[in-house]
């Protein structure tokens, strides 16, 4: 093949990634953004949830379960670092052991803080 042929393949193959780069980033960023959304608000709502339960004097040193943060995230409490306790079907949020819930948001039973979200 002669140079021309080979350039103009190659601006070819370059406009199709940049094609393909720019689709992808017009449906792949509005989702990534709706999700971060939901995260904000479910750790804001899991946050709330554990500083009522400290200021209701509630025994948190259990690691017990604080409910629902909405329909299909539950929010427990566990010890940092986790413990085997914390992984005892028995000791974790029923409506997550049930299925009921299907996702999962720990707080650090001693602070709140983040410490694990599936």
């Amino acid at each position: 093949m002669n140079k021309t042929k080979l350039l103009l393949i190659g601006a070819g193959v370059v406009v199709v990634v940049g094609a393909i780069v720019i689709i992808s980033l017009n449906i792949i960023k509005p989702k990534m953004e709706a999700k971060n959304e939901l995260n904000t608000k479910l750790l804001r709502n899991a946050e709330t949830m554990y500083k009522a339960a400290v200021s209701q004097k509630k025994d948190l040193a259990t690691g017990p379960c604080l409910g629902l943060a909405n329909d299909d995230y539950v929010v427990d409490t566990v010890h940092n670092p986790r413990t085997a306790d914390d992984d005892n079907k028995a000791n974790q949020c029923e409506s997550y052991t049930l299925g009921q819930a299907k996702h999962l948001i720990e707080l650090d039973l001693k602070d709140g803080k983040l410490v694990r979200m599936k």
